[in-house]
C-alpha cells in the first residue's frame, strides 16, 4: 500500500505532458481502434449494450419503487442510476457507439453491437419475469 501511495505521489508531481505528446498518443490509439477486426468491434459493442440496458432497468426499478414520491425527489435519483451502468461500461472498457465517430465502419459495428446488447438484456428480463409467472411491462 505504501508503494502505491509513493507511486501516485510521484506521478502527480511529474510535469504535464506536452500537447504534442497527447496528440500523438491519441492518434496511435485511434488508428489502433480503427484497425480492429469487425468481430472485435461488434463484440465490444455488444458488451457495452448490456450495462446500458442495466442502467435503463435500474432507472425503471427506482421509478417503480418510489412511484408515490414527489417527482422533484425521485427524478434526481433516477438520473443518477444511469451512471451505474455507465461505470460498468467504462470499467469494462467496452466500446460505446459515441466514442469514435470518425469512421463509419467503427460506428456501424459498435452501434449494432450496442443495440443488440441492450436488446439481449431486455429479453433476459422478459424471460425471467415469464418464468416467475408475472406479466412483463
Amino acid at each position: 500500500m505504501t508503494s502505491d501511495l509513493k507511486s501516485t505521489r510521484s506521478e502527480a508531481s511529474e510535469p504535464k505532458k506536452a500537447s504534442r505528446q497527447i496528440l500523438e498518443h491519441e492518434t496511435v490509439e485511434g488508428v489502433d481502434a480503427l484497425e480492429r477486426p469487425l468481430g472485435g468491434l461488434f463484440m465490444s459493442g455488444l458488451s457495452a449494450g448490456l450495462p446500458i440496458g442495466f442502467s435503463l432497468f435500474l432507472m425503471a426499478v427506482v421509478r417503480t419503487c418510489f412511484k408515490d414520491w414527489d417527482h422533484s425527489t425521485v427524478d434526481p435519483l433516477v438520473v443518477n442510476t444511469y451512471a451505474i451502468g455507465f461505470l460498468f461500461l467504462v470499467l469494462g472498457r467496452s466500446e460505446l457507439h459515441i466514442e469514435q465517430t470518425t469512421c463509419f465502419r467503427f460506428l456501424l459495428w459498435t452501434t449494432l453491437g450496442n443495440a443488440l446488447g441492450g436488446s439481449i438484456f431486455v429479453a433476459l428480463i422478459q424471460y425471467s419475469s415469464a418464468i416467475q409467472g408475472k406479466p412483463s411491462a
